[in-house]
């Protein structure tokens, strides 16, 4: 289940990530060629199809290199963008326009980080509204808890009454029979 602290958590995580300085490994790939789908599928760890829809997905940031064969190829600018979009999907907080804003915004200012401090403004504001969410969902569950509490005090009361009906006092004149 997922609770406002893994949520903060993973937020977090995403922010942070987004903010250090780009610490890439090294890629196992050949730099100086193109690489094919398949060399880009195993060092991506991903299925060769997930490229494909990524490839028709992000097209207008990916280049589209075919080689002689009409087989897709990938420079080592493209790899990066594909290790960015796995790692945007797989933290499952953008949709695709999401992922594609945060791809090209991080190529037009790769050099300038002028939206900083905008951005941290703006991940205060989202904080602020997740801590208010949270709070407002645990004081709704409060709530929905007592009410469930008492409705099933009742029902149970009830099922009670028609399971086990209270015993009928007998009358004096029916002791003797």
């Amino acid at each position: 289940m997922l609770t406002l602290e893994k949520a903060q958590e993973m937020v977090a995580a995403v922010v942070e990530r987004e903010n250090q300085p780009s610490e890439e490994p090294e890629i196992t790939v050949s730099p100086e060629k193109l690489n094919s789908l398949s060399e880009v599928a195993r060092y991506l760890k991903v299925s060769e199809n997930r490229i494909r829809h990524w490839e028709k997905s992000f097209s207008q940031i990916l280049s589209n290199h075919r080689n002689q064969y009409n087989h897709r190829m990938f420079t080592d600018a493209d790899v990066k963008i594909l290790e960015r979009i796995k790692f945007l999907q797989d933290s499952r907080l953008y949709t695709r326009e999401g992922i594609m804003a945060r791809i090209t915004g991080k190529v037009k200012n790769a050099s300038a980080n002028a939206n900083a401090g905008a951005d941290r403004a703006y991940q205060q504001k989202l904080l602020v509204a997740l801590n208010t969410l949270a709070s407002e969902i645990k004081s709704l569950r409060r709530e929905v808890r007592e009410d469930l509490k008492g409705e099933m005090k009742k029902e149970l009361d009830h099922l009670t009454l028609l399971l086990f009906p209270p015993k009928k006092e007998k009358k004096w004149y029916q002791f003797f029979r």
